[in-house]
């Protein structure tokens, strides 16, 4: 199984249990364990482990998605398995000439998905907010026009209307709070909503025209739509990629 793309290579699960589906310990370590396990003898010299290479051309992947592109790597793996038995495959690793665009290949595939989750919602919940916000105002103002009218009438007492008067004074200052952060975070999901718009077709248009770039065009483009990328090496030698697309916080 390929579990994702990351950093650039397709990390593909054999049989082997370890840290996110890697192996537990060293090829050799592994090699050892399998001869011993087999009652085998080898020299000092025998071949422990054999590396077998897959390739394919940069065309062949040209415009493919990247839940296509696992779907050639699993196909080759069940290959291999076809040809050796699956207990014996250490592991499985795809690495990809170029990291940033199969990441943001993923990462725009799934946003994608996100946003159309969203925009299937037919009710905001933060308008409903208001919308509750807006009547409970409009109640406890009339309260207050009302209270003025017992004043006049005589049915409150001045001391009566001051001690109600600055009850509702509060409840009214604490929904104009609310109101307000309301309409912040509205605000601030108008603004998500535009670098969405923007930001999408922007991606799509660098991944669609990434081979003919040149270097220098396509550090340029990428400042458009990445705010910052985090790369590791992890103690088995892989490099790691995270990117940080240019959204609103």
């Amino acid at each position: 199984m390929i579990t994702g793309i990351s950093s650039g290579y397709l990390r593909i699960l054999g049989h082997f249990p370890g840290k996110r589906g890697k192996p537990c310990r060293s090829y050799r370590a592994e090699a050892e364990k399998q001869i011993a396990d087999a009652g085998c003898r080898a020299r000092k010299d025998s071949v422990r482990v054999v590396e077998t290479l897959i390739t394919a051309s940069p065309e062949f992947f040209q415009g493919k998605k990247p839940r296509e592109v696992k779907e050639f790597f699993e196909y080759t793996l069940e290959f291999i398995q076809s040809k050796q038995s699956s207990e014996t495959i250490i592991s499985a690793v795809v690495h990809m000439d170029e990291k940033t665009p199969h990441a943001m290949e993923e990462w725009l595939e799934e946003y994608q998905i996100q946003l159309e989750q969203t925009q299937t919602q037919t009710v905001d919940p933060i308008d409903t907010a208001l919308e509750t916000v807006h009547i409970q105002l409009t109640g406890l103002q009339l309260q207050q026009e009302k209270i003025c009218e017992y004043l006049e009438k005589g049915i409150y007492s001045v001391e009566m209307f001051s001690k109600r008067n600055a009850a509702l004074s509060k409840e009214i200052e604490q929904l104009r709070d609310s109101e307000t952060d309301l309409l912040r975070q509205k605000s601030e999901g108008n603004k998500r909503n535009r670098a969405a718009s923007e930001l999408i077709p922007t991606t799509q248009h660098i991944l669609d025209s990434y081979d003919a770039l040149t270097v220098e065009e396509k550090n340029s483009l990428w400042k458009l739509v990445i705010r910052r990328a985090t790369i590791y090496r992890e103690p088995e030698g892989e490099v790691r990629i995270q990117i940080y697309p240019n959204l609103p916080r």
